[in-house]
């Protein structure tokens, strides 16, 4: 096998952009591309057109549905991992299936599905309760599509590397818009004016 070629039918390596890219120049461009997006969004008023579009409340109202949205797609994540442990035979208090396990892959991936959704929660919360107070109908619909794309997430997590589709590229998109929102609540919070303001 070849260095970065899959080891199994499970496993796979991050992209090479991420594994030789400077971490310091993707983060740049990971937070500068989604400011730049929320900019435009702010300078065509597109908060207000869509609040306008859909009769959406502009207060907490939308990120709160964003809110609850993630708690029933995570509550359906635990009981994914519960069942994949009942399946798989992998007994509690394991985080995960030791390598030696006959399903260590197909039960290690449903719970990474999982886990990778922790791991992005505390952010997730931070956005919709900054970004919520600036732009609360943009903060709702792209909490809430990242939230239920989740569900996609895991399903093509579960499936391994060579079965994973980008089902979830529009929760992807709606999580980057949402970092973008909060990076320029943050902005007009302390006072900055934005020229077009």
């Amino acid at each position: 096998m070849s260095k970065g070629e899959e080891s199994t039918e499970y496993e796979q390596l991050p992209p090479a952009f991420e594994t030789k890219g400077s971490p310091f120049v993707l983060t740049l461009g990971a937070t500068g591309i989604p400011l730049s997006v929320a900019l435009l969004t702010d300078f065509f008023k597109l908060e207000n057109k869509i609040a306008s579009l859909t009769g959406l409340p502009s207060d907490y109202r939308p990120a709160m549905v964003a809110f609850c949205v993630y708690m029933f797609v995570n509550t359906w994540m635990g009981f994914s991992v519960v069942k994949a442990r009942g399946t798989f035979n992998v007994p509690w208090p394991n985080l995960y299936a030791d390598k030696s396990h006959k399903y260590a892959n197909e039960f290690n991936c449903v719970q990474r599905g999982h886990q990778q959704t922790l791991e992005s929660v505390p952010m997730f919360m931070g956005m919709l309760f900054i970004a919520g107070k600036t732009y609360p109908v943009l903060t709702g619909i792209c909490g809430s599509i990242w939230a239920a794309t989740r569900i996609l997430f895991l399903w093509d997590y579960a499936k391994g590397a060579k079965k994973r589709g980008s089902r979830s590229f529009a929760g992807i998109i709606s999580i980057l818009l949402l970092s973008g929102l909060t990076s320029l609540s943050v902005i007009t919070q302390l006072g900055l004016k934005l020229p077009w303001h």
